[in-house]
């Protein structure tokens, strides 16, 4: 009998190591049936799929992979912008992904997708408890699906990446305090994953005001009441975050003397009202309204909203199958735990709020969508279980399973209208860059000499699906042409903005004898003969060879010649 207590404590952990295992299992199933839908339908010639290549702010870290190797390549990133040292190593880990496939730098926003999901599932189980696990998979499973964003681009994906690290931080601390702070591994790694998070992207720091709200909460407090344990637990809250803050002290000075002219430039002003709009943005995102809308005005959006339903009822299917095999009914969270995790995730979310509060450059709602694909869930799901109290064990275990089934099922909705907008961007710029290839190899077959310069000429449905910032266009062109002579500048179509752009904004097609100002990006005059023109118009592309003021009506542009542009002619390439 001596034995029994082993025996039993080594059965309940086998039964959690099985319901982990299915959970993370369920998860994974989460992000395959998304993937699976996202096929089918765009095997099915629905307007979506797999075919996303590199899109704005994506061709800067393609260029810097292209133009360095290894630490080259984090040396690139660090002249042009001196935040997230470990940012560029992501993506130098990845390189063989991300240049040897189009679609590379998708495939790792998923996979980072499920590795976030499984990150925000340790973090409420480890929170919350293990009673929690079906509202730790809730969580999870709904951040899969929620995958919308603002950007187009694959940019979040390492910032993600950061975040999935500043939860499993916050996991290993829980895990060494629960554990009765005997295993110190537990300890290192958690300042080890805080250090990769902050290191990454500076902004994702808060976990560490997580990790001193559950020292506070979870500190042995031997004394008679709770007002009397209130100095211990502070104690041991400042001492379990003391090596976290001295980490980030020295990361700071370190960071301070690196970061060269940034530092003088970047300006902050606290404000009041960017604070309550940055809570707003938080709580519920006006990105929304930006997937309804790329839902609806899909032509596509009857083949998504059925998809979304049998998405959704297969979910609420297999809710409720787990459901009858675990220990405990859904959601299974309790008020303590429930505010725990709320305010863990409050605590991540709260250098981001701090951000948008008092930058000029970061105004509110810019940053949320960095971490609002773990926040959104979160916020929805506890709302659902403060709701669900009151029913009845076996009914609110099938309310919970509805609930989640129709978040899953809007997420999925959203997620097939940011795709669908992806691949319609990566078909109309890929066009474009053909186009430019063609362009080039035509003068080169004519034994001209290339172009240093391309005037892209777009008309207003091809302006609607173009993704990046004028700024980038010379970072577009490395990539696309891979050559260091041919750039190309969008002619503008919009009005001038003001700042430093406004000095090189409109072009100016001057005398024969001058060339044309403003050429390019930061400004520069290039010769006649060094200048090409492309029209995209609708689905075609055409060399403009002769061009007068009627040609760029409608376009921000200066005329100052008395007769036509003649550019080279020759013969197209077949």
């Amino acid at each position: 009998m001596q034995f029994r207590p082993a025996a039993i404590k080594a059965s309940t952990l086998d039964r959690l190591r099985t319901a982990v295992v299915l959970d993370s299992a369920f998860i994974l199933a989460a992000l395959a049936a998304l993937l699976f839908i996202i096929a089918t339908l765009g095997g099915l010639g629905f307007g979506v799929g797999f075919d996303v290549f590199p899109i704005g702010e994506d061709n800067n870290w393609i260029d810097m992979l292209q133009r360095g190797r290894g630490a080259d390549a984090a040396r690139l990133f660090w002249a042009i912008d001196h935040r997230n040292p470990l940012s560029p190593w992501w993506y130098i880990a990845a390189r063989p992904i991300i240049l040897g496939y189009d679609a590379g730098l998708l495939a790792l926003r998923y996979a980072i997708a499920a590795v976030l999901a499984l990150a925000a599932y340790c973090m409420a189980v480890t929170v919350a408890g293990r009673r929690a696990r079906a509202f730790a998979l809730g969580i999870a499973m709904m951040s899969v699906f929620w995958m919308a964003n603002r950007y187009t681009e694959q940019i979040v994906w390492n910032f993600q990446g950061a975040l999935a690290a500043s939860l499993l931080s916050v996991s290993a601390y829980a895990r060494f305090v629960e554990g009765g702070r005997r295993s110190y591994r537990l300890y290192a790694i958690s300042i080890v994953l805080w250090f990769v998070a902050f290191a990454t992207y500076t902004i994702q720091c808060g976990a560490v005001l997580a990790i001193g709200y559950l020292a506070f909460r979870r500190a042995p407090a031997p004394g008679p009441d709770a007002l009397h344990s209130v100095p211990e637990r502070v104690r041991a809250a400042v001492l379990d975050t003391l090596p976290y803050l001295v980490l980030f002290g020295l990361f700071f000075l370190l960071w301070q003397t690196t970061m060269g002219s940034f530092a003088s430039e970047a300006s902050f002003h606290f404000s009041v009202t960017a604070l309550l709009q940055s809570l707003r943005e938080g709580v519920w995102t006006s990105d929304f309204v930006l997937f309804y809308k790329l839902v609806v005005t899909s032509p596509d959006r009857l083949a998504f909203i059925a998809a979304a339903v049998v998405c959704g009822a297969v979910a609420y299917l297999a809710l409720q199958w787990r459901e009858r095999r675990a220990a405990a009914a859904a959601p299974g969270v309790g008020g303590r735990g429930l505010v725990d995790v709320f305010v863990v995730v409050a605590c991540i979310a709260a250098p981001t709020i701090a951000l948008e509060s008092g930058s000029d450059t970061w105004t509110p709602g810019m940053r949320w969508p960095m971490i609002y694909q773990l926040t959104s869930p979160v916020l929805v799901l506890a709302f659902v279980a403060a709701l669900l109290w009151a029913a009845a064990p076996p009914l609110r275990a099938r309310l919970w399973s509805g609930a989640v089934a129709l978040a899953l099922a809007i997420g999925a909705l959203f997620s097939l209208g940011h795709n669908r907008l992806q691949v319609e961007f990566t078909a109309n710029e890929k066009f474009i860059r053909d186009s430019m290839r063609r362009l080039v190899a035509e003068d080169l077959a004519a034994g001209l000499n290339p172009p240093t310069q391309i005037l892209l000429k777009l008309d207003t449905p091809n302006r609607k699906r173009w993704r990046s910032s004028e700024i980038l266009s010379p970072t577009i062109a490395r990539v696309w042409l891979q050559r260091d002579d041919v750039s190309f500048r969008l002619v503008p179509w919009f009005a001038m903005p003001s700042g430093p752009w406004a000095s090189w904004w409109p072009i100016r097609f001057g005398p024969d004898a001058e060339g044309v100002g403003n050429a390019k990006v930061g400004g520069g005059v290039v010769p006649y003969r060094e200048l090409r023109i492309l029209s995209i118009s609708g689905g075609s592309a055409r060399r403009l060879t002769r061009a007068d003021r009627d040609d760029f009506a409608g376009y921000d542009v200066q005329w100052d010649r008395e007769e036509p542009i003649a550019l080279p002619s020759v013969e197209p390439a077949r």
